[in-house]
């Protein structure tokens, strides 16, 4: 790929998330005329449209929605070799870790904060991935490390050559409104949200994997779910259920954010819905700096995991 290329996607990846073409070309340093200039070429090479100019702010075409992915990881990979370059030039080692949100809320933090402490000539960058992009990086050495999770029934990503440690096992919950009916069990099984207003993710977003997971179980207790909002925001849909308008199922890493009003409790048939947390390395050539963070993260998720043990079993004593 030639530097024109690059410069293309990059200007194709700002018009999308800025809107326009004018906001493009400020953070670029460009003239609006050469950012529209890059566009027009891009969609020369691809033979279609790629950006609707009809609408503001400016948005992908359905072609540019499904290029966009690939554009992202491409620029990732070329950051990430610009950036060692850099560090190189430096003196410092970069380590790039890519995990997924809930992890990056909960024992992620603690481990990249340690592993600071220890290494502190050292840069670790984190990338917010899903499971199936972070694999992609790793196998493509745009990233050292990545933490990912394993949804019942979803196909895992080819780990052939790959190091696989498990962190912890992430069990399903269900959040309540601290005064519904089912906040005064220790447990709530599936078949007792038959009926229950739910709030599950959008079936065109990466979380629709897990609202499978949720109507498959559903499907076993010979009901179909009844969804009366459809929302992805971790805040909104805590939101709602505190307000005591839906109940929501949840994973155990979600729930330290739970605002006052919403109470959780645990899924009667676990594991079912359960997932299961790894971190990802490469089996050979790692360096002591990696391998420390893997044992970092081990440590993190062991000890996030005894103190969620805690808290819900005072949560239960409470309830």
């Amino acid at each position: 790929m030639s530097f024109g290329d690059v410069q293309r996607l990059r200007a194709f990846a700002l018009v999308l998330d800025l809107g326009s073409v004018s906001a493009a070309a400020s953070v670029l340093g460009y003239t609006q005329s050469a950012v529209s200039q890059q566009l027009a070429a891009l969609e020369r090479e691809a033979g279609m449209a790629l950006v609707d100019r009809s609408q503001r702010p400016l948005r992908a075409t359905r072609a540019g929605e499904l290029l966009r992915p690939h554009v992202d990881r491409v620029l990732a990979v070329l950051g990430g070799a610009e950036a060692t370059l850099e560090d190189l030039r430096g003196g410092a080692h970069r380590i790039r870790l890519a995990a997924f949100t809930s992890a990056l809320s909960s024992f992620v933090p603690r481990a990249v904060r340690d592993l600071r402490r220890a290494h502190a000539q050292d840069v670790v960058e984190v990338l917010q991935l899903e499971t199936r992009e972070a694999v992609e990086l790793l196998r493509s050495g745009s990233c050292d490390l990545a933490v990912v999770h394993y949804l019942p029934g979803v196909a895992v990503p080819e780990t052939t050559g790959l190091l696989r440690r498990r962190l912890l096992v992430d069990d399903l919950y269900v959040v309540l409104p601290e005064r519904h009916r089912l906040a005064r069990r220790e447990t709530v099984s599936v078949a007792d949200l038959e009926g229950e207003p739910l709030i599950l993710p959008r079936r065109d977003t990466p979380a629709a994997r897990f609202r499978s997971v949720v109507e498959h179980l559903c499907s076993q207790e010979g009901f179909e779910p009844q969804v009366a909002y459809e929302l992805d925001d971790l805040p909104a849909v805590q939101a709602f259920v505190a307000a005591g308008i839906a109940i929501v199922p949840m994973h155990g890493l979600t729930l330290r954010t739970i605002p006052p009003g919403a109470t959780a409790r645990p899924l009667a048939e676990r594991p079912a819905g359960s997932r299961a947390i790894e971190a990802l390395a490469p089996a050979e050539a790692r360096t002591p700096v990696v391998d420390d963070l893997l044992q970092r993260l081990t440590d993190a998720a062991r000890s996030y995991a005894l103190s969620a043990s805690s808290d819900d079993s005072r949560s239960r004593a409470s309830g």
